[in-house]
């Protein structure tokens, strides 16, 4: 097992619109924009688990927190900051952002296991212009590595969104990345180390 630098913690963002009108919203042209950030629960959700990290000694204020542009994950990740008095800025990293769910942007969120069904038969496949897991998993490694170059001894909070994380968790764990959705699935506002 490899041994870093610094500490990563992973955060699903909390419940978003896209989650409660089952859309899939993936494009940066549609995730940056107010109206796909968190709904009420997911808001709530979000703080009680940041809140309960806080409790069991996962977080405080001296993280450091990287985020996805979507406006989902900003918001959890001002909340994150806001909770936890945190003082440094969030890094925002496009590289963190959602996978790109191609043709099917817009659509139905039923569509995503289709997708992960063909993840598993290949991870290099972009049937419908779906951005495929390799490349997921090369800017989401990209992310770490370049913090691990530059830093030391720091605790980082990686706010993303589902398969991203469980992508980079696949990475962490020594798993092949196309077995990311045979894994325990993330949660919204899910906290845990990788």
């Amino acid at each position: 097992m490899k041994i870093y630098r610094n500490k990563y913690l992973g955060l699903r963002h909390g419940r978003s619109v896209a989650n409660q009108q089952h859309i899939i919203v993936s494009s940066l042209e549609y995730g940056i924009k107010s109206e796909f950030g968190l709904t009420r629960d997911g808001v709530d959700g979000a703080k009680e688990s940041i809140l309960l990290a806080k409790e069991i000694g996962l977080l405080s204020s001296d993280v450091y927190i990287c985020c996805s542009p979507f406006s989902r994950c900003l918001e959890t990740a001002e909340l994150l900051r806001e909770v936890l008095q945190i003082t440094s800025p969030i890094a925002i990293d496009n590289r963190l952002r959602e996978r790109s769910f191609g043709d099917f942007e817009g659509g139905n969120s039923e569509k995503y296991k289709l997708v992960w069904d063909l993840d598993f038969n290949n991870p290099f496949h972009n049937e419908n212009g779906v951005e495929n897991v390799m490349d997921v998993q090369r800017r989401m490694k990209e992310v770490i590595f370049d913090l691990e170059r530059r830093f030391f001894n720091r605790k980082y909070v990686l706010v993303s969104h589902g398969d991203p994380l469980q992508i980079l968790r696949c990475f962490f764990n020594g798993i092949n990345p196309k077995e990311h959705r045979k894994q325990e699935s993330i949660k919204n506002s899910e906290i845990f180390s990788f």
